[in-house]
């Protein structure tokens, strides 16, 4: 189900899917792949994650969301997608000029969308998705090599400091709409 309710002596705890607590006063959990370590998932923590979708988080100082003629939806997940000639963009924390990885979640219900993704202004990835898999949504990760950071990283002040960012942009193929850009993107160092 979307989650479990715990009764505790006078009280009742309800644990439910973090997007649809929006509106009340909430506690989040994680939940583990079976067998997963716990070594395993500390030794791959992001330099930046964005929630698309989620306006207040995309808009930040650092990430400075910039759309035109895109969609957020945040009732069903969170997702932003643009509509056709429409692009959304971000600008995401590089800790240096070193090669990364670019995670992204899709969903299987865009497959024959296109997704163009470009980082200062170089496309690292344009395709009409097909996924074949049986899950609703899936994660697709990009390499971003040392090269192509060096060349497109640039300096921003984000809260007094200074920052290393890339800006990496969303859009669709020939003047269609893109697929849907889902709960989070993470970016990874190699």
């Amino acid at each position: 189900g979307d989650g479990f309710t715990l009764r505790g002596g006078d009280r009742t705890y309800s644990f439910r899917l973090h997007y649809t607590r929006y509106r009340e006063r909430y506690a989040i959990y994680f939940r583990l792949k079976e067998g997963e370590r716990r070594e395993e998932t500390a030794s791959r923590t992001p330099c930046d994650v964005v929630q698309t979708g989620y306006g207040q988080y995309e808009s930040d100082e650092l990430h400075a969301l910039e759309e035109k003629n895109s969609v957020a939806c945040t009732s069903d997940g969170t997702y932003r997608y643009a509509k056709a000639g429409g692009y959304f963009s971000y600008d995401l924390a590089v800790p240096s000029a070193r090669a990364c990885r670019l995670q992204i979640c899709l969903r299987r219900a865009d497959n024959g969308k296109t997704l163009k993704i470009s980082v200062g202004g170089e496309r690292v990835f344009e395709e009409r998705l097909l996924y074949t898999m049986g899950e609703e949504s899936y994660v697709r990760e990009l390499a971003l090599s040392q090269e192509l950071i060096s060349r497109t990283v640039r300096t921003k002040t984000v809260g007094g400091e200074p920052r290393s960012i890339i800006r990496v942009r969303f859009e669709g193929s020939k003047g269609r709409a893109s697929a849907r850009i889902c709960e989070f993107i993470k970016l990874y160092l190699e």
